[in-house]
This record gives structure tokens, C-alpha cells and sequence, in this order.
């Protein structure tokens, strides 16, 4: 009789577990503001096969069977981001401003996932800009806002400043001619994830990157955002009562 049991806990822990189908690729969207309103799109995206997906440009370093470079009014961004249904997205935009002025970017990043409440998250980010006209490179944030913004089913997890949000304003770095260099980096919820989440069923998951660039200079922004659901009592009891029922049996051989 115990084994019976031990075998409906597993049956139903692994029922309850998600189940990828091998030709399913999540609609990840991508999105580039440079102050005139936002371009939303679509990219390709591939699977390795073992449940994870991977969004590349042909001017990102690796890429294979990947999109166009976005180019548009002297700027050029690529991407390339991984996105794992645990869930986990992460990645990078690359950006380079041909024009004459300092340039605002927004660039978004968003995908479908199902998450039931409750759950905990964390995410990371750095920030890097190269001079390439021997002038020195600045990269800095818009008032109201961060490098690296967190969010959840289509808005922000908190206001700037709060937690989710890295590098608030007024942040901002530079190098000196002809050099590359970064801001450190920063992250939120370590040991990641462990920051409680909002008490809400998560549909929707992705990282906002805001930044002003100098003329004539490069950027990349790189960042990670993961989401950790809770196991619910009932799921630990069951999985509890399958261990311990493995661990009977095995005794009883």
C-alpha cells in the first residue's frame, strides 16, 4: 500500500512539473526607443534542445542563423539573449551611435512565461563603453530611471531606486580616450533569487536598459533576471512522501 503511494506522489509532482514541447520557441519580444517611440518586434529564436532558447543578431560574436543587425538614424543595435523557462532570461544589447549628438537609448527585452504566486527573484547587470573617436566616452541614466529596470507582466517591480532597479539615476561613467571600461556592475535579491516577489501570477517577465551614450562611441548592457517559484506545502508534502517511500523500498531490498 505505501508503494502505491509513494508511486501517486511522484505520478503527481511530476504532473504538476511544466512540460516543454520540442517544437515550441517562446515569442520573445525585443524593443529599441531612441526618443521618437518605440520599434517592437519579434526575433528568431532557436532552441538548443534541452528546454533552453537563444535570441541572436548577425553582429553579435557566436551568432548563428540569427537576424539583421537593427540599424535606424546612425544607430546600430544587436542582441543576444538565452532564455530558460525555470524562468530565466538573460543577455545583452549592443549599441553603437554613428551620430553627431548624444544619442538615448531604451531597449527592451520581454518574454511569456506562467508563474503561480508565491515567488522570489534577483538580477544582475553591467554596464561597458568603449571611446572609438578619441574623445572620451560617457554613458549615463535619464532622470526617473536606471540602467537596469526589473519587470513583471508588463510593468516595472518597483519605482526607481527601490528594489529591481540597478543603477538609479543619476549614475553614469567614463573613459578616456580610446579606452573601454565599465561600471562594476550591481545586482539585487543575492543570494539569487531571494527577494520575495509581489503576490501575483507572473505572465510576462523581462529587463529594461535606459541609457545616454556619447557621439561616435559603443555600449553593451548586459543583464539577468531570473524568477523562482515557491514550492506550495502540498507539492513539498508530496515530494517528501515520494523520497521517503524510495528510501523504504530501498531498505526493504
Amino acid at each position: 500500500m505505501f508503494r502505491s503511494v509513494t508511486v501517486l506522489a511522484l505520478a503527481l509532482v511530476l504532473f504538476a512539473a511544466p512540460v516543454a514541447h520540442a517544437d515550441y520557441i517562446p515569442g520573445m519580444s525585443l524593443s529599441v526607443d531612441l526618443g521618437t517611440g518605440p520599434t517592437v518586434w519579434t526575433p528568431t529564436g532557436t532552441s538548443d534542445g534541452y528546454g533552453s532558447f537563444t535570441y541572436c543578431s548577425a553582429g553579435s560574436p557566436g551568432c548563428v542563423g540569427g537576424d539583421a543587425t537593427f540599424v535606424v538614424g546612425g544607430v546600430e543595435v544587436d542582441w543576444d539573449f538565452l532564455f530558460n523557462p525555470d524562468p530565466v532570461v538573460s543577455g545583452n544589447f549592443s549599441v553603437k551611435n554613428t551620430n553627431p549628438t548624444p544619442q538615448t537609448f531604451t531597449l527592451t527585452v520581454t518574454v511569456p512565461v506562467a508563474v503561480s504566486a508565491p515567488w522570489v527573484m534577483g538580477g544582475s547587470t553591467v554596464q561597458q563603453v568603449t571611446d572609438n573617436n578619441g574623445n572620451g566616452a560617457t554613458m549615463g541614466t535619464l532622470a526617473g530611471s536606471a540602467f537596469y529596470r526589473a519587470m513583471i507582466n508588463g510593468g516595472f517591480v518597483s519605482p526607481p531606486n527601490l528594489l529591481g532597479n540597478l543603477f538609479p539615476h543619476d549614475s553614469s561613467f567614463s573613459v578616456g580616450n580610446f579606452l573601454s571600461g565599465s561600471d562594476g556592475g550591481a545586482a539585487f535579491g543575492t543570494p539569487i533569487p531571494s527577494a520575495a516577489g509581489n503576490p501575483v501570477a507572473v505572465t510576462s517577465m523581462g529587463i529594461q536598459f535606459q541609457f545616454t551614450l556619447t557621439p561616435g562611441d559603443s555600449a553593451s548592457t548586459q543583464g539577468v533576471f531570473v524568477i523562482e517559484p515557491v514550492p506550495e506545502p502540498g507539492s513539498m508534502l508530496l515530494l517528501g512522501m515520494g523520497l521517503a517511500g524510495l528510501g523504504l523500498i530501498r531498505r526493504r531490498k
